[in-house]
């Protein structure tokens, strides 16, 4: 009976495996650690935008962030450290190559904005580029041609709110689950 159990979870381990559905995560957050995605005014704050690769790691990402509210919003920084080519611009769309192939979470850029007020409620939005109307990453997998994953949002940032919104929930992998805590 033991080895029949045994087979039984060793089975459910590898379904599991096989069944996964990996997929690329993107956020805005106000600090590096992740920790953080709401801001109250006045004052200035760091926006950063921030891709988790899928399972096959990615070798670009395309989005862009509306910014929204009493503020002003400065420009945008591109992380050359791990991305060598940017093309559009964040408001409508922005298209980032790495210059290797990303496995873990990363930042692709930061931008400051200076919120005017303490009461006006707004956000950075993140959604598809205007002109592709895609959000989500090319794949590391140069054998299928590197294809595109669509992202799903994990938070967006918020000026001025109270109480806080919650974190969006989405059906994920649980590797992609382990991965916000590392």
């Amino acid at each position: 009976m033991k080895k029949v159990l045994l087979l039984g979870i060793a089975m459910l381990l590898v379904a599991t495996v096989v069944n996964a559905t990996p997929y690329p995560y993107v956020g805005v957050y106000f600090d590096e650690n992740r920790s953080s995605y709401c801001a109250t005014g006045p004052g200035e704050v760091t926006l950063y935008v921030f891709v988790l690769p899928s399972d096959n790691g990615a070798t670009a990402a395309e989005l862009k962030m509306e910014v929204t509210g009493n503020i002003f919003a400065g420009s945008w920084t591109t992380n050359t450290s791990i991305i060598n080519l940017t093309m559009g611009d964040i408001a409508t769309g922005m298209s980032f190559a790495y210059i290797n192939c990303m496995t873990d979470w990363n930042y692709v850029g930061t931008m400051s904005v200076f919120l005017l007020d303490a009461t006006t409620p707004g956000g950075a939005v993140l959604g598809p580029h205007n002109q592709t109307g895609f959000m989500g990453t090319a794949n590391c997998d140069d054998e299928a041609g590197r294809p595109k994953e669509d992202a799903v949002v994990l938070t967006n940032a918020y000026f001025n709110t109270d109480p806080c919104p919650e974190v969006g929930t989405e059906d994920a992998s649980w590797g992609a689950i382990k991965s916000l805590f590392e």
